[in-house]
């Protein structure tokens, strides 16, 4: 499991972006309980000048905890999805089944 956040919604101007910070909360909140609730989660890349997060989830885990983090990882993609559609101008989302560091 694995997810890649990345670019700047357009919504407002930078630091006034309601639809970006919604979605940087959400991906933070979902990194955090991954790698301090279930102690499992690498963040790969933070970049803040080209507004970068990634996570990746090791798929040797012991089969409980790989389903804790499917609920976490799937809880954000469907809020994101939730978010996409009311703001679908300014979030776009693929769904890739192999990471590739871009």
């Amino acid at each position: 499991m694995f997810f890649r956040v990345s670019g700047h919604s357009g919504y407002a101007q930078r630091g006034q972006d309601i639809v970006c910070a919604a979605v940087s909360s959400a991906v933070m909140m979902t990194g955090v309980g991954l790698e301090r609730l279930l102690g499992i989660c690498d963040i790969v890349e933070v970049e803040e000048q080209e507004n970068v997060i990634c996570c990746s989830v090791p798929e040797s885990l012991p089969e409980e905890v790989q389903q804790r983090a499917f609920v976490l990882t799937n809880t954000l993609k469907l809020y994101l999805e939730e978010l996409a559609s009311q703001y679908e101008s300014y979030i776009h989302m693929e769904d890739k089944k192999e990471f590739r560091k871009e």
